[in-house]
């Protein structure tokens, strides 16, 4: 086996053309024309997409505070020198079920 890179070379230019890039101007504007309308509309949801994620977040603290203002109110207040056990993760979750 040789390494003489004129002879691969000779060899690759008389190789046909996988494809022709006559229409490779073409298909990159219209790739071009394609991002930027992706990117408008991505920038026109972005007003609905941060009000979604701000009433998602309102609903998830509310019911959250609500869940844990109810298991904290049912529970029985720990003596002056007890540990607050009753705030433990397990014992939050298993007021749950």
């Amino acid at each position: 086996m040789t390494n003489d890179l004129d002879a691969w070379m000779a060899d690759l230019a008389s190789r046909p053309v996988d494809r022709g890039l006559g229409s490779l101007e073409a298909q990159i504007a219209s790739d071009i024309s394609l991002r930027r309308q992706q990117d408008l509309a991505a920038r026109a949801l972005a007003p609905a997409r941060m009000v979604a994620l701000g009433v998602a977040l309102a609903v998830g603290a509310f019911a959250g505070g609500a869940v844990a203002a109810s298991s904290i109110r049912s529970q029985p207040s720990p003596g002056t020198f007890a540990a607050g056990s009753a705030l433990a993760p397990s014992t939050l979750l298993e007021s749950t079920r």
